[in-house]
């Protein structure tokens, strides 16, 4: 099965840093990273990353925001999934045609 899950960065050497499902940022907001697995080469060559914030009222999507990607790989980061109110939020990996590749769930609050 694909795999979305957190960290505070991914380095220019290839290590995750600080995998965790919680988060703190500052009072003007601070971002993370979205690491995906999937079980088998993406096959796609950009994917768009949603962002949705869980409330009592439903969910409100915040952002939605395209990334290129390597059709032939299977493991791949996006960075700098920003943040400005703390909560519970989903992040979502789509394919252009709206097919959805992985998702996870994190919490933010502040520091």
């Amino acid at each position: 099965a694909n795999q979305l899950y957190f960290v505070e960065q991914y380095s220019s050497d290839g290590q995750e840093i600080g995998r965790s499902d919680k988060f703190y940022i500052k009072n003007k907001g601070g971002y993370i990273t979205a690491m995906l697995r999937t079980s088998q080469p993406i096959g796609v060559g950009s994917v768009d990353v949603r962002l949705e914030r869980e409330s009592l009222n439903g969910t409100e999507i915040i952002d939605t925001k395209p990334y290129d990607v390597f059709p032939d790989k299977s493991y791949f980061f996006f960075d700098k999934i920003t943040f400005y109110k703390s909560g519970d939020y989903k992040v979502t990996v789509f394919k252009k045609d709206g097919t959805p590749l992985a998702s996870g769930t994190v919490r933010i609050d502040f520091e």
